[in-house]
């Protein structure tokens, strides 16, 4: 007797699965818009260009605001801009139409940057990256797609592919270059990617780490 009531009991408090045991209902909100992209990295100062995207595959109107502007600053327009290394930050968008409808996109602003590059054969092509006082590693890579590039790192002017005054030069086959660099200067280093044989969709990739 006690088994069959306590049966009973277990599936009335499961109203999502049997019906007629209460008038519980519920209906799921309507899906009317994404936001592109869903989460993106980006490098202080770095900007990137959000959209609001109905279901219909067309640009709505939305408004657009930021959890931590200091982190990532967002314009009217949805551009957000690194202004602070951090994150991730919620940026949402609010339909002009109907407020009360959101979507929302993450975004972490690094300390430092990652590029997609390319470059031809014997080409020479200049990135740099400001340093704060007090980092305590520099790391420089150069990763994936096709070809051969290389890379020369040095503090405050560009590479003259000697050590020194290059800090790091880094020329293995294939895009597989990294170089580490401890306690670094302050202030701006300088990256050289000399294109031994033309390079294509390869990841640049420009970090610092710091308390």
């Amino acid at each position: 007797m006690f088994k069959r009531y306590r049966t009973l009991l277990a599936l009335c408090v499961a109203p999502a699965v049997f019906a007629g045991c209460n008038d519980y209902t519920f209906t799921a909100p309507v899906h009317t818009f994404d936001v592109t992209p869903p989460y993106k990295g980006i490098g202080l100062g770095e900007t990137v260009q959000l959209a609001a995207i109905g279901a219909d595959g067309t640009p709505v109107a939305v408004t657009w605001t930021s959890d931590n502007a200091n982190i990532a600053a967002v314009s009217a327009t949805g551009m957000v801009t690194g202004a602070h290394a951090g994150g991730p930050v919620g940026v949402i968008a609010h339909l002009v139409s109907d407020p009360s409808q959101t979507q929302a996109t993450s975004i972490t602003v690094l300390k430092g940057f990652v590029k997609v590059v390319a470059g031809a054969t014997n080409s020479d092509i200049i990135y740099t990256i400001d340093v704060p006082a007090g980092a305590t590693k520099l790391t420089v890579s150069l990763l994936g797609g096709t070809g051969d590039g290389d890379i020369a790192v040095r503090f405050g002017a560009a590479p003259a592919w000697a050590s020194p005054p290059d800090a790091c030069i880094k020329g293995g086959n294939g895009n597989v270059e990294t170089c580490v660099i401890t306690n670094p200067a302050a202030g701006k280093w300088y990256i050289d990617i000399n294109g031994y044989v033309a390079y294509a969709n390869a990841t640049l990739t420009a970090l610092y780490e710091s308390p």
